[in-house]
């Protein structure tokens, strides 16, 4: 098997947790992570002592500190137990800080000055997946893919039955309460959130989904220290699995729910959080209608770094969903209007997969839309980016921004560190709004280190996000009439989006000028040229951040040249699927729709991995055969299944389900 030059994703690694030991000869973790994609904990104490010894490599400090953090699912401390092994293997003094949301690991690195930070998670994945996210430097920046390169490379020169007979050399230190102190004090810190009259929260019922993650217990003390009326923790005293039938993953791609879909057999039915909204929101309708109440939900993801909010509307009698590209521009409508003048530094940040309307809508308040690859290292690349070209750099910085403007693939994050090391901590920085349709929304925080110097970060935070969205959303003068639920779910005039994901696929398989990629790319062409016929022209756009990608915008062959589709082919970094992503004008919605299945079929006849386990149990299932549910997980195939389009809300096989079967 040709082994990958670069073993992480979009965010670090994920995989299917096996944690019981067996004999295996000569199979080492990293092969069996490679072929049967099974996390074991001897595979995470390599990956620990291996990023340890690059920490030491590329850095060089005195003694190397490094933060621990982890979600929930792993209460039996295996895997966390692993990477603080093979970290003090390697020398490395571990500050433990326990279960946390992703954004305390960083800050609690900037806080302590230490090199590094850990988080073990598989973020909005299924619970039986667990994963790694590394951060580095004084500034918790996530590694670039150089820097993963870097690590597999070093990962894959080490010998396991070597390692474990090392002894523990680095010390263990336990901050957890120290972390905890830190986190509420950041967001209940004014420099860190927009709430400026915190009266105007005492209206609201704020319900809170951590989605059974590392947010509970912080989330909601955070929203009622704040001052929100009544903060109702759905969850609490509920021992359920971390984001089943909960969380923002729940609701990705979904902009309204009806009260059908939470009856029984309705895809909602198990949804606790969205049950709940539609009772108390139908308890208080004639108060929300006169503006009295405001009923919602704060929904976040597994590790805490993702949110999306839900409202009860009571003249439509639904709940509303605000994803990742109307937070986005919320809260830089908010900042704009607050700032009254423009500057260059007024960066709009969102990824390919936002909706195309999101970047123009952004243009109207006079921000500088730019668009990159998935992945919150991209949003904050940019901030940093912009505030090096706006310090009138010298010669050798102006070839940095050179080099990680036009191959940012091929750079480590050292240059960046040393940017910020040098870049004084200004205004310009807090006005940037960098979004993924995700949920991940990246603006400036600020904290003191130990030695209380002001230090600035840049994270995916849902808290963070959440407390700005609440403020940048009291439209007081609208609260009693149905223009301010308009105001709140379609702050722009949207243009279409979907995707359409299969699942279990050998990514491998999708790599630039690949015979599949040139398949799917003269496929994507002559669909697209047929449906839209002569009054458009295609071009192949090379996202730098994402080689692999397959992305084709379809462009207005009137004056003005608009781009106006993009269909664009990419894998996740996180799951096992790829995705058929499809953005354009409403009116475009059934070609678009057209080619995306066509392209679907292509990738499913083309790239769908044999060997996947729960590809055999989807093709049992839609053969109306026997699964085995100890080597499955029941939910997750359903959910994968139906996401796939394989299936019916109702479990019943589709047109292409049948197609997977034949």
């Amino acid at each position: 098997m040709e082994r990958p030059i670069r073993l992480q994703g979009t965010d670090g690694i994920r995989a299917v947790v096996h944690t019981i030991s067996e004999n295996r000869g000569n199979s080492s973790p990293v092969r069996r992570f490679l072929q049967e994609g099974k996390l074991t904990p001897e595979f995470v104490e390599l990956y620990g002592f291996a990023f340890a010894k690059y920490i030491q490599r590329i850095r060089s400090p005195r003694e190397l500190s490094v933060v621990v953090g982890w979600d929930p699912r792993d209460p039996q401390k295996i895997l966390s137990d692993a990477m603080i092994r093979g970290l003090q293997k390697a020398g490395a003094t571990v500050l433990s800080i326990g279960i946390v949301p992703t954004p305390l690991v960083p800050m609690y690195q900037v806080a302590s000055n230490a090199e590094a930070g850990v988080m073990l998670t598989a973020s909005h994945n299924p619970p039986d997946q667990n994963g790694i996210k590394l951060f580095a430097g004084h500034f918790g920046i996530k590694f670039f893919p150089q820097d993963d390169i870097a690590l597999t490379d070093l990962i894959y020169q080490l010998d396991y039955r070597q390692l474990s007979t090392l002894s523990l050399s680095g010390r263990i230190q336990d901050c957890a309460s120290a972390a905890t102190e830190l986190f509420h004090e950041f967001h209940l810190d004014v420099r860190n959130h927009l709430i400026s009259d915190a009266l105007a929260l005492r209206d609201h019922i704020l319900l809170v989904d951590h989605a059974n993650g590392s947010l509970r217990g912080f989330a909601a003390d955070v929203f009622q220290k704040i001052g929100f009326g009544q903060v109702i923790d759905v969850y609490e005293g509920i021992d359920r699995e971390i984001n089943r039938d909960c969380g923002a993953a729940e609701l990705e791609g979904v902009s309204y729910i009806d009260p059908q879909q939470v009856q029984p057999g309705g895809i909602y039915a198990e949804n606790l959080v969205i049950k709940r909204l539609f009772e108390i929101g139908l308890d208080y309708q004639s108060e929300s209608r006169s503006g009295g109440k405001i009923v919602s939900a704060a929904l976040f993801d597994g590790d805490g770094d993702r949110f999306f909010r839900l409202d009860y509307d009571p003249y439509q009698d639904r709940v509303s969903v605000v994803s990742g590209d109307e937070i986005a521009y919320h809260i830089a409508a908010f900042l704009s209007k607050q700032k009254k003048i423009a500057s260059a530094a007024d960066l709009f940040v969102i990824t390919v997969e936002s909706d195309l309307q999101t970047g123009v809508a952004a243009a109207a308040l006079g921000r500088k839309p730019v668009v990159v690859g998935v992945g919150d290292k991209w949003l904050l690349l940019q901030a940093i980016l912009s505030r090096a070209t706006n310090a009138q750099p010298d010669s050798g910085h102006k070839d940095l921004i050179h080099k990680f403007e036009n191959r940012p693939c091929q750079e480590n994050l050292i240059p960046i560190e040393r940017w910020l090391e040098e870049l004084p901590i200004c205004e310009e920085f807090s006005s940037y709004v960098g979004g993924e349709e995700t949920g991940h929304t990246v603006t400036a925080g600020y904290l003191e280190d130990k030695s209380a110097n002001r230090k600035l970060i840049f994270a995916g935070n849902g808290l963070k996000s959440a407390l700005n969205l609440y403020a940048a959303t009291e439209f007081a003068e609208h609260r009693s009439s149905p223009e301010f639920w308009r105001l709140l779910h379609r702050p722009f005039f949207p243009g279409f989006k979907k995707t359409l994901y299969v699942y279990y696929t050998d990514k491998s398989k999708l790599k630039f000028e690949s015979p599949i990629w040139e398949d799917l790319h003269q496929t994507l062409i002559r669909e697209t040229e047929e449906r839209f016929g002569s009054r458009i022209a295609v071009s192949l756009v090379h996202k730098i951040e994402e080689p692999g990608m397959l992305y084709l915008e379809v462009i207005d062959k009137t004056e003005e040249k608009n781009v106006q589709a993009a269909i664009f082919i990419r894998n996740s970094g996180t799951e096992d699927k790829t995705g058929v992503y499809l953005r354009g004008a409403e009116h475009d919605r059934d070609n678009l729709i057209f080619i995306g299945e066509q392209l679907r079929r292509r990738l499913l006849e083309n790239m769908i991995n044999e060997n996947h386990p729960y590809l055999k149990a989807a093709v049992l299932f839609l053969d109306g055969k026997k699964i085995d549910e100890s080597a499955i997980s029941r939910h997750r195939l359903l959910q994968e299944m139906t996401k796939s389009g394989l299936i019916d809300e109702a479990y019943q096989p589709t047109e292409l389900g049948l197609r997977l079967i034949d």
